[in-house]
């Protein structure tokens, strides 16, 4: 069947204005997942880092008055801004050690919070090693769950070790929230749970030394990376850094199907947008091939009138 001038003018038309139409929707297309990873990039890598410099402010201002709390004892001198103090960066207890880790008595707080030892059992301390106050990795000396501590040496040869509650750090943690499972995470040096929004896991410091984007954080990088949470049972993507004074490794993970979803609604507006200019561009197509052939008929048809009269004149005799 042979078609019609104005339906092959039609098909030529639609092709034109198709070719342009599709490249641009599927360029729109990809450039919106790429928004979406540049976003994680940009804000959720700016979301860690600030999260780290407000842990890494608390644990220097948290050392500096640990440090004096207990430098101000050896003069037999606390003062009650101090106990104030130590309760704003949640200390709970303050104890005093021997140099064979005995404990000697309690400067602040409850005596039951503090090891009997800090050399038995399977966390010790080598206090040879021990000077400048430091933040140690989550322990269990003796208590029911695991702790964070802080601990240093004085002058004296005294060891001091401060039982923390870490109520600041959680309520940084929880702070974060995003999306629908968007979250941040903090563990310590050694890939324990500091704070997390699966609680058991925060309550019993769950070592997650062993994913990548921890080992990463362990080893004291930056970046984004994507990787498997086995807490959601799905694949992340995340932003991570360390606190520069304790290394402890903070990431602002978030499922990558929410990307997905974020990216498909918008990709979901760009292919209506590109359906209905198609729609659009073919019935202007539609008008313009029937003008173009009503003109073309016209012509035609004003180009034969003249032949045929020409043809039906009689020559004069």
């Amino acid at each position: 069947m042979k078609l019609s001038f104005r339906y092959l003018l039609l098909i030529a038309m639609s092709l034109v204005s198709l070719i342009p139409i599709c490249i641009l929707a599927l360029w729109s297309s990809h450039n919106a997942l790429d928004n979406e990873y540049r976003t994680v990039q940009d804000k959720h890598l700016l979301l860690a880092k600030n999260l780290s410099q407000a842990l890494d402010r608390y644990s220097v201002d948290a050392l500096s008055i640990f440090t004096h709390a207990t430098d101000s004892v050896a003069q037999q001198d606390i003062s009650p801004h101090l106990v104030s103090l130590l309760q704003d960066i949640d200390v709970e207890s303050i104890g005093e050690y021997d140099a064979q880790g005995q404990l000697v008595n309690v400067l602040f707080g409850p005596e039951s919070l503090q090891p009997v030892s800090l050399t038995k059992g399977v966390n010790v301390f080598d206090l040879a090693q021990i000077s400048q106050a430091t933040f140690t990795d989550v322990q269990n000396l003796g208590g029911e769950t695991p702790t964070l501590y802080m601990v240093r040496k004085d002058q004296q040869q005294r060891v001091w070790l401060a039982v923390m509650n870490p109520e600041f750090i959680d309520l940084l943690q929880s702070a974060v929230q995003f999306g629908k499972e968007g979250h941040a995470a903090i563990v310590d040096r050694k890939g324990n749970v500091l704070a997390h929004p699966n609680k058991q896991w925060q309550a019993d410091s769950k070592n997650l030394a062993k994913v990548n984007i921890v080992q990463q954080m362990m080893a004291g990088n930056t970046g984004v990376m994507e990787f498997y949470s086995p807490a959601v049972q799905q694949d992340m993507i995340a932003a991570y850094t360390v606190v520069p004074t304790t290394g402890w490794g903070v990431m602002i993970p978030q499922p990558l199907v929410e990307l997905y979803v974020r990216a498909g609604s918008e990709i979901n507006t760009i292919l209506w947008i590109a359906v209905w200019s198609f729609v659009a561009c073919l019935l202007l197509s539609w008008w313009m091939t029937g003008l173009i052939t009503r003109l073309h008929c016209r012509a035609h048809h004003a180009s034969v009138r003249p032949s045929r009269t020409a043809n039906t004149v009689k020559p004069f005799t």
